[in-house]
């Protein structure tokens, strides 16, 4: 416990006078201030006579006397025969009654007496108990001083304090000037920073204090909204004592909003229609505000939406898709449709106050789907939630509104290219990396077409949200296939497309390749590209291609990486040195593209290569394509 500095007193009396005593000659009336005084040792003491309350006019001779002794220059002592008595450095034993003779020509006229205190330094440390308690409403609290860990010895004065006001004894406090307070039958508002001051002779010898908590079961009793302006503040009027909070909204926790207000300073901008509620909580147990809730709404933003719906930790091909509406503004209505591979639903339905909807998804031939929508808005960007379900998998949705248009250009729009990573070793699995090229235009619509890492082409057309995000999604093999996934469109140094993993996802059919079906994960890396004139497509002249995976091995079946290195005349001429690979390879320079072929020695057979160019990367990532396997191509820089 960190201690404050103690005082305490060693007043030393021959006699005991309290105030002063006054002599009179004539009218006149003399004075030492200060009357009564204490002091630190160390500090300079200081006696001066007054008369009338000014210094003396009279021609009068001084002596100063100390319990009685007169007092002589000397030591720490001098103006003993002077009106003003001084005391440097003062010790204990300079503590006493001092008096003051007036005299002229021999004849005592008036005295005048003083009190001095001399205060050193106390070593003991004080604390209360306990320093910190939590206590029910209803118990008793008591808060007692020990010195040194003990009850104190000392004869100290005692004044506690709540919250830095003093207390005085009634109602349920009792022992305001004792060593112990109690408190009986203690409320709420009996928590708070307790203190109490020791003193000896009104000189503070030391503080000490102690932390009351009182609890009671949490009561919500409203919760408030208020506005100004565009800002929007939820407040939760709670009581029960150490209280935590958690805001919900539509039944959801939001992620730190921990506090008893929960605040938007645009509303408009970051605050999701819907009921909010919140759940109160402290050692006594919890309780949530009274449902359904407080209701925000505001407008619905009208304009066309998209976005995915899969399960992340059990994506499967029926329970994994794509879906677009679009939504009018004034009766909240909407209509569109969902793709589950090769097929295509379509719905409709409208938006509670609360930005909420669930409808009935027809299917011929099968069972309906169950479709919960929920209107968000996150960073000013208007987004949705939800959930699809069949009644034996549910899948999660999520997906933006299309921001931009004709008179909304984004800043987005040019070209791209793309690699869908795969860090897949198993020969059951394709091992290459998928690509693809994507022109985006003003008006924020993207254009998409590839290739997958096991050689099936695809393509896509869809919008960007005001953020840039882009819903990946493409049917594959009439439906038996699907990749789909996160992307997010955002140039910066490095990458300039985001995204977590993309699923590639392939059913079981009659295939040359892999035709008992997979479900992989592909990283996504993005980059512009800008068709080179003079300069190098790629930042190097000396690169290195590495061939691995797929049916890749020695005449021994032993699997092995192949590297080759790449010369790179400019712009885009790709020269491999001579070897048994005969590897050869050649860019388009337009798209990004970059196609080549090498001699598989487990075959014999020319092998194909199928790859992209990731200029902000320096690199090319694509697949080898073998009789009966997928491998892994990538072209670098050589170190």
């Amino acid at each position: 416990m960190k201690t404050s500095q103690h005082f305490g007193l060693l007043p030393l009396f021959i006699f005991s006078i309290c105030g002063s005593v006054q002599a009179q000659i004539n009218t006149n009336i003399f004075t030492v201030v200060p009357a009564v005084s204490t002091n630190l040792v160390g500090s300079l003491v200081q006696l001066s006579v007054l008369e009338n309350g000014l210094a003396p006019v009279d021609q009068l001779n001084y002596q100063w006397l100390q319990n009685g002794a007169i007092l002589v220059d000397g030591g720490n002592v001098s103006g003993s025969l002077t009106r003003t008595l001084s005391i440097a450095n003062a010790v204990s034993t300079n503590a006493g009654t001092y008096v003051v003779t007036l005299s002229v020509s021999g004849v005592l006229r008036a005295t005048a007496v003083s009190v001095v205190y001399v205060a050193e330094i106390n070593t003991n440390i004080f604390t209360v108990v306990p320093m910190v308690s939590t206590n029910q409403v209803g118990s008793d609290i008591q808060l007692s001083v020990l010195e040194n860990g003990l009850p104190p010895v000392d004869q100290l004065d005692y004044q506690w304090l709540k919250d830095r006001t003093n207390l005085v004894d009634g109602g349920n406090i009792s022992g305001s000037q004792t060593a112990t307070l109690t408190i009986t039958n203690a409320a709420l508002t009996n928590a708070g920073n307790y203190s109490v001051v020791l003193s000896v002779s009104n000189v503070v010898q030391a503080t000490a204090a102690s932390a009351v908590y009182v609890v009671d079961q949490p009561v919500v009793q409203d919760v408030v909204a208020s506005t100004s302006g565009a800002s929007v503040t939820f407040t939760a009027v709670a009581t029960g004592g150490l209280l935590s909070y958690q805001w919900l909204w539509q039944g959801q926790p939001l992620a730190g909003a921990t506090n008893s207000s929960l605040v938007f300073p645009n509303a408009y901008a970051n605050a999701s229609a819907g009921y909010y509620t919140v759940i109160v909580t402290n050692l006594l147990g919890s309780v949530t505000s009274a449902p359904p809730g407080v209701l925000f709404t505001k407008p619905a933003q009208a304009g066309t939406y998209q976005g995915l719906f899969f399960d992340p930790t059990n994506t499967a091909l029926e329970s994994s898709g794509f879906l677009q509406y679009t939504l009018s503004s004034s009766q909240k209505s909407f209509s569109g449709k969902l793709l589950i591979g090769a097929n295509s639903y379509s719905f409709s339905g409208a938006f509670s106050l609360a930005h909420d909807a669930q409808i009935s998804v027809q299917r011929p031939n099968t069972n309906a789907l169950t479709m919960h929508l929920q209107l968000v808005t996150i960073n000013n960007n208007s987004q949705i939630i939800g959930s699809v379900s069949n009644g034996f998998w549910t899948a999660s949705v999520g997906g933006n509104r299309l921001y931009y248009s004709g008179g909304t250009t984004t800043i987005l729009a040019g070209k791209y290219t793309l690699a869908l990573d795969n860090t897949n070793s198993s020969p059951l699995v394709p091992n290459g990396a998928g690509y693809g090229t994507a022109q985006i235009k003003k008006e924020g619509t993207v254009a998409f077409s590839g290739l997958t890492p096991d050689g099936i082409s695809f393509s896509q057309s869809c919008g960007l949200s005001r953020l840039g995000d882009w819903p990946l999604y493409a049917s594959l093999l009439k439906g038996r296939g699907r990749l789909l996934g996160w992307l997010t469109v955002h140039p910066q140094a490095g990458s300039s497309i985001q995204g977590t993993n993309v699923f590639h996802l392939k059913g079981a059919g009659a295939d040359k390749l892999y035709p008992g079906g997979f479900s992989i994960l592909l990283q996504p890396t993005g980059s512009t590209f800008r068709q080179p004139t003079t300069n190098p497509v790629l930042q190097f002249t000396n690169g290195v291609s590495i061939l691995s995976g797929g049916d890749l091995s020695d005449t021994n079946g032993t699997p092995f990486f192949d590297l080759v290195r790449v010369f790179l005349q400019p712009p885009c001429k790709f020269i491999a040195e001579s070897g048994d690979e005969r590897l050869s390879l050649g860019a388009n320079c337009g798209s990004g593209l970059l196609s080549g072929h090498f001699v598989d020695f487990h075959t014999g057979l020319s092998t194909p290569i199928k790859a992209i160019l990731l200029q902000q990367q320096n690199i090319s990532l694509g697949t080898f394509l073998s009789t009966n396997a997928c491998g892994h191509f990538s072209l670098a820089p050589a170190k």
